[in-house]
């Protein structure tokens, strides 16, 4: 069966995953398949829901955090679908550009670029920076990953929300093919590799995003009554 087609709804329905992100999805399937099974709950996500999800109007991500724009997200899907709804905001933050990108990362540069030129970009804003700082070598390249999750349910304007946050530095160059976004440039705190040249299970371990579910995970009794 293909990972990404939607598991058989348990006997108390689907939740869906407010992504058409194939990258995402995978990263996410195996770290949410306990929370799912404890919950009794099937798995769908936009790109598994009618025309591959492009049926579906994009609400505007005008929030200033990564939790608000999830928010704007699950409110938004489970509006449509009536489905209970987890939707994440992630992004790159950088010391040197003062946080940024933050929660402009997906959209840095403008529309219409692949992830490799995003990057590229990334890294020459922020070798300008350095330079205008006046600090060499790894001095200045602190940054961070940051997921917020939030889950909505249909009929209520409450939402249940969590974070995780993977710290490290940025590369001076794209090194790996594995993962996606801004993976080939960052590197966790204590490691030599970027995520892109870490197999998928040694990322998946400590990601920001595994962090935020794991802290999902230790809900689950608080997420069952929310659900009711």
């Amino acid at each position: 069966m293909d990972p990404l087609q939607p598991a058989g709804p348990g006997p108390r329905g689907t939740l869906l995953l407010a992504t058409s992100n194939e990258g995402k999805a995978r990263e996410f399937l195996p770290l949410l398949g306990p929370i799912l099974d404890g919950l009794g709950l099937g798995l769908a996500t936009l790109a598994t829901l009618g025309d591959g999800g492009r049926a579906f109007p994009v609400p505007e991500e005008d929030g200033q955090t990564f939790a608000e724009n999830a928010a704007i997200k699950a409110r938004h899907y489970c509006g449509l679908t009536g489905l209970p709804t987890l939707a994440d905001d992630s992004g790159l933050c950088l010391e040197a550009l003062g946080g940024g990108p933050g929660v402009l990362s997906a959209r840095f540069g403008g529309p219409g670029l692949s992830d490799g030129q995003r990057a590229a970009m990334l890294l020459d804003n922020l070798e300008a920076a350095i330079v205008a700082s006046g600090k060499p070598g790894r001095l200045g390249r602190g940054a961070f990953f940051e997921t917020a999750l939030v889950l909505a349910l249909g009929g209520s304007r409450k939402t249940l929300s969590w974070t995780g946050r993977l710290h490290g530095r940025m590369a001076s160059s794209p090194i790996g093919s594995h993962g996606f976004g801004y993976d080939p440039i960052f590197v966790p705190r204590g490691g030599r590799r970027t995520l892109a040249q870490m197999a998928p299970e040694a990322k998946n371990a400590i990601s920001h995003r595994s962090l935020a579910l794991r802290a999902m995970a230790s809900d689950i009794g608080r997420i069952r009554a929310f659900l009711g």
